[in-house]
């Protein structure tokens, strides 16, 4: 998955299709995470959950996250990683592939 760049202080929303061969997978009673790191220090630039960004529609096997204005204000300009995380209720974890998230300054602030 390719991000188009992301804009500080913008809310951020990225979608997630969860599938097996084409078929979407039940994510009914599944957890989720996703966090933004630096990409060279690894460092935490922000988190989300099913708490506070993560809406998971479970039968469908889509995942929406997304990470409010207020929090995407504090993440640096540059190129980050990140992937979305889900925890399944056998206690089986699942990660998406690592995304690039590139960062771009906000002009209108």
């Amino acid at each position: 998955m390719k991000l188009s760049p992301f804009k500080r202080g913008d809310t951020w929303k990225i979608l997630f299709s969860w599938k097996n061969e084409g078929t979407p997978i039940n994510l009914t009673g599944c957890t989720a995470k996703m966090q933004i790191r630096k990409k060279r220090t690894g460092v935490l630039l922000a988190e989300v959950t099913e708490a506070n960004g993560i809406t998971i529609a479970g039968t469908l096997g889509q995942v929406e996250v997304a990470f409010p204005a207020s929090m995407t204000a504090e993440v640096e300009a540059g190129t980050h990683e990140t992937n979305l995380q889900l925890t399944f209720e056998s206690g089986e974890v699942q990660s998406s592939d690592t995304i690039e998230i590139p960062v771009l300054e906000a002009v209108t602030r």
